[in-house]
């Protein structure tokens, strides 16, 4: 990737997509003209490849320019001229499958024409499921303000051809296990987690590690901080967020609140753990 040139990709009324140090200013449309909003991903994917000019359709397929070069500039464009950050089409459709932040639903248009140019499988469903192993293990603020253990987590279609997430995850603020099915969320039963851990794939966490787990259930704020005190630095970074001693191994001394007890946040996030921000200047 030529990073050390800046590439910037920039979008204007037509598209164009250009190589420079600077993205150049938004142009605005013409009173009597129209811009085409997708109705879905393979939507996007054509209309793009239909805009995009093909000197740099090249400089994506051969990998000089990928999906995170063009988060402020082409990126940018299709948020506010296809209105993501409204109601507009393309907008419900991530919408329909849990993605609710606008830059979420930019980053899979250009993920999915960056695979498209280049020969890849570019449905929604492919590109989560790539994506999910960079998701958090430990995730803060998806339950009543509480952080949780991602024990399990898959990715499929629904019956609608959506895509939903099923996940195990397990509360230290309660010691229970939830089974969460796209937004529906209930107790997990004893037979589902044996069955989601004999299953392997989408489980995150090794026999030992759940041990570890077993004994925060029950542990007090004093001897959490023991078994803090004792963990290598790969296992703090496994249960970092679990574990807000694991952020500060240096003042480990030092008698800290529970672990256990974290305030919600008042950030709003996205389906992603994204931050939710308002819409962008052009």
């Amino acid at each position: 990737m030529r990073s050390s040139i800046g590439l910037l990709l920039a979008i204007s009324l037509p598209f164009s997509v250009i190589a420079t140090g600077e993205a150049p200013k938004q142009e605005k449309p013409a009173k009597d003209e129209k811009v085409y909003i997708p109705k879905d991903l393979d939507d996007a994917v054509r209309e793009l490849n239909r805009l995009i000019r093909p000197e740099d359709k090249e400089l994506i397929k051969k990998g000089e320019v990928d999906s995170v070069d063009m988060h402020f500039g082409l990126g940018m464009g299709l948020r506010n001229s296809w209105g993501l950050w409204g109601g507009s089409r393309l907008a419900v459709y991530f919408k329909e499958q849990g993605i609710n932040h606008p830059d979420s639903m930019s980053s899979y248009v250009l993920d999915a024409f960056c695979r498209n140019l280049r020969g890849q499988k570019f449905d929604l469903l492919s590109i989560m499921r790539d994506n999910m192993k960079d998701w958090p293990i430990v995730e803060e603020g998806a339950y009543e303000g509480k952080v949780q253990a991602v024990l399990f987590r898959s990715l499929d279609y629904d019956s609608k051809f959506r895509v939903v997430s099923t996940s195990l995850l397990w509360n230290p603020d309660d010691g229970r296990t939830y089974l969460e099915v796209g937004l529906d969320k209930r107790l997990a039963t004893e037979r589902e987690i044996k069955q989601f851990r004999e299953s392997k794939a989408g489980w995150n966490f090794t026999t030992e590690e759940e041990k570890v787990l077993a004994v925060l259930r029950s542990a007090t704020p004093d001897e959490r901080l023991q078994l803090i005190k004792k963990m290598t630095e790969e296992q703090r970074r496994k249960f970092d967020g679990l574990l807000l001693r694991a952020k500060d191994p240096e003042g480990l001394d030092k008698r800290p609140p529970d672990p256990f007890d974290v305030p919600s946040s008042t950030t709003e996030h996205d389906g992603h753990g994204q931050p939710v921000t308002r819409p962008e200047s052009k």
